[in-house]
């Protein structure tokens, strides 16, 4: 029987007499979805069950060797229960909807609602069962609203890519939950793993905006507070009280009590953990390969190295402490065994207090939970105060993808965090020049600067001279263009797409910024400014220029005005909504511009969206506050992004701002405006 069924749950009395084996499957769901005393409208939730583990199959096939069986046994139960009068209570569930949220969810009608929901469901029941927990309450209480929603009325598009969105996730660590059980992990490591990635998964939620924002939320202490408790702590902790080191533990992982408690003790640089903490160099360790598997894994030698090891230190009391207590206790193996040492049991809340009077919102839950809003507060730059602490709802889950954080950065955030509270320093970084944390697939500078010099040399050294045809104009144009187009890529973070798409009327020479809505997120389906640079702006109008003398040297050579290509230059020229930069084909016809010519054959093993992955790091170096990289990024993130009404940031500043480091690292680079077939004259 499943560990989450040690509670001693039980069936009714009418239920209790199936066979053994399908009441045994019965007493698993209702152990899963936290179901009432009298578990109302049982069947119905037996058919809900069914028809959202069927949806997981459909998507997930791999699952079906394990879930298949329960699914056999709950088919049978549904058979003998869905013709009992007395279990059909459509009003079961009235007035206490909050208290028993996931089995609500399973009592509504799930047909008519969109498939995400039922898929949702579906993927966290199987990963439930699989993992020997319980039915995720947090994600019940987000999506009944939006299903009671949609039984009435059509969701927004915006709604449905939330769910897709989240079924992903979930997936994804349902898949490594399944991977772990192939691999022969126990059942202990595996129920852990499965519980750090739901904890994390749930901060990356969009219904955080206090959070990100650090503005103090109900569920956090306020700094007093915190370093009150945490001073108070520590006098524990160095007087050997286990529960209060645990807490402390707790607060540096950035892990929930419950889950903290069962973090290992592990001496290597690897571990069948997710999380686990090294006694002899006081450091704990996330594996975020394990909880965000959409990560690039993969690291070339001509990338940047770096690792999804996150490593972060311990205060030195704390370090000592742990030390100390794992020499004198051999056995022990995870911090749930300090509760077996300690002596004088008391309730763990009351440790926070000296006087044993706890006040409503001295908890321990809000105690670890004001970490990372204590980290913002301290000025420690965002994306380092979600790595130090672990509260990964300060940033966006598609920011892992693209941000790089040395070791010493964030080191000293755990220091500055440590100091602050009065912890004291944080240990010493046992291996100062290891690799960094972030993106694998974040290229070297040199290879880029390589790229550049390769297309500038190709865009300057094949201009047609006076006695020109047709055929040195198209080389010309072509290379120029694709110069252009890096440029126009590397400056405007450009995705990894098989086409190069910027719009002459958002790419004017006269504009501040630019738009690319080349993936349509956020409330302004991807429509954000971005900054235009000096060097940009001039390059823009340089191709302007000579767009001006091809269209007069493709008349002499004898293009009629209804020509393509001259349709082409008229509409860009106007600022019209069509592609602002084109090829030509051998003949003059033009051509869509694709990410094989601004790459070229020598560079076109490197990923497209390289810039994304490069400028990050350079904006960085920089100086510029990371809310205004992730402008540029073009991530939407409620409650901080530059486009929202609550964001910190101003427009123009953080366009201004980024526009000027810009010009500046495309200075380092090489990248420079150059003229096309003639250097015109600059407005």
């Amino acid at each position: 029987m499943p560990l989450i069924l040690q509670q001693s749950h039980l069936l009714i009395p009418c239920v209790s007499s199936l066979p053994g084996e399908t009441g045994s499957a019965l007493v698993d769901l209702t152990a899963i979805l936290h179901s009432p005393p009298d578990q109302p409208n049982l069947p119905k939730v037996i058919e809900n069950s069914l028809l959202c583990l069927h949806e997981t199959l459909t998507l997930y096939p791999q699952f079906g060797a394990l879930l298949c069986p329960f699914l056999a046994k709950l088919e049978d139960a549904f058979q003998a229960l869905r013709y009992i009068q007395e279990l059909h209570q459509p009003l079961g569930m009235r007035g206490r909807q909050q208290r028993h949220i996931q089995w609500t969810l399973m009592t509504s009608d799930l047909e008519g609602v969109p498939s995400t929901i039922r898929q949702l469901l579906g993927i966290e029941l199987a990963a439930a069962y699989l993992t020997q927990s319980v039915f995720s309450r947090t994600l019940s209480i987000q999506l009944y609203p939006l299903l009671k929603k949609s039984i009435w009325t059509e969701l927004p598009q915006s709604d449905h890519d939330l769910l897709m969105k989240r079924a992903q996730r979930h997936g994804d660590h349902a898949c490594n939950t399944l991977s772990d059980m192939d691999k022969g992990l126990d059942g202990k490591t595996i129920s852990f793993n499965a519980r750090v990635a739901a904890s994390l998964v749930a901060q990356q939620s969009t219904f955080r905006i206090k959070e990100r924002q650090a503005a103090g939320a109900l569920n956090e202490m306020t700094d007093a507070e915190a370093i009150d408790i945490a001073q108070k702590l520590r006098k524990r902790v160095e007087a050997g009280d286990s529960d209060a080191m645990q807490i402390c533990l707790a607060f540096c992982m950035g892990l929930v009590f419950d889950i903290g408690k069962l973090v290992p003790f592990c001496t290597s640089q690897k571990s069948t953990s997710a999380v686990w903490i090294n006694p002899i160099d006081g450091t704990t360790h996330v594996d975020t390969a394990r909880v965000f598997p959409r990560l690039a894994q993969r690291r070339l030698d001509r990338n940047v190295e770096t690792t999804l090891l996150l490593v972060r230190p311990l205060p030195n009391f704390l370090a000592r402490a742990v030390r100390h207590w794992c020499a004198t206790n051999p056995g022990l193996t995870t911090l749930d065994g300090f509760q077996d040492l300690g002596h004088d049991r008391q309730s763990r809340t009351s440790v926070l207090r000296e006087d044993g009077n706890v006040g409503a919102r001295q908890t321990i839950a809000r105690f670890i939970s004001s970490r990372g809003g204590i980290a913002l507060r301290a000025d420690i730059p965002r994306d380092s105060a979600a790595y130090a602490t672990l509260s990964l709802s300060l940033i966006g889950s598609a920011d892992h993808h693209y941000l790089e954080k040395k070791r010493y950065e964030i080191w000293a955030a755990c220091d500055k965090i440590y100091s602050g509270i009065g912890w004291g320093s944080a240990v010493k970084d046992p291996n100062e020049t290891g690799p960094g944390f972030g993106s694998r697939v974040t290229p070297h500078t040199e290879r880029i600067r390589s790229l550049i010099s390769m297309q500038l040399s190709n865009a300057t050294c094949r201009r047609p001279g006076k006695r020109y045809g047709l055929k040195s104009l198209v080389d010309h144009h072509n290379t120029f263009c694709s110069y252009v187009g890096l440029m126009l890529h590397i400056m405007a973070g450009g995705r990894d797409r098989s086409e190069v798409e910027f719009q002459a009327h958002t790419w004017s020479k006269n504009h501040a910024f630019g738009l690319h809505a080349d993936k349509p997120v956020g409330t302004t389906k991807g429509l954000t400014p971005l900054p235009m640079p000096v060097t940009l702006a001039m390059q823009v109008q340089l191709w302007h220029i000579h767009l001006h003398a091809l269209e007069r040297r493709l008349v002499l050579l004898g293009f009629k005005p209804n020509h393509a290509t001259l349709i082409r230059i008229a509409e860009i020229l106007d600022n019209r909504p069509v592609d602002l930069l084109f090829a030509l084909l051998a003949d003059g016809t033009p051509l869509q511009l694709k990410k094989r010519d601004i790459l070229g054959e020598e560079f076109g093993t490197l990923k497209g969206d390289f810039a994304r992955h490069l400028i990050p790091r350079l904006l960085c170096e920089e100086g510029v506050p990371f809310e205004q990289t992730q402008a540029w990024l073009r991530h939407h993130v409620e409650g901080i992004s530059a486009s929202s009404i609550t964001a910190r940031v101003v427009q123009h500043v953080w366009l201004s701002n980024v526009s000027a480091a810009l010009d500046r690292i495309a200075m380092a680079l090489g990248l420079k405006p150059v003229h096309g077939i003639t250097k015109g004259k600059l407005k």
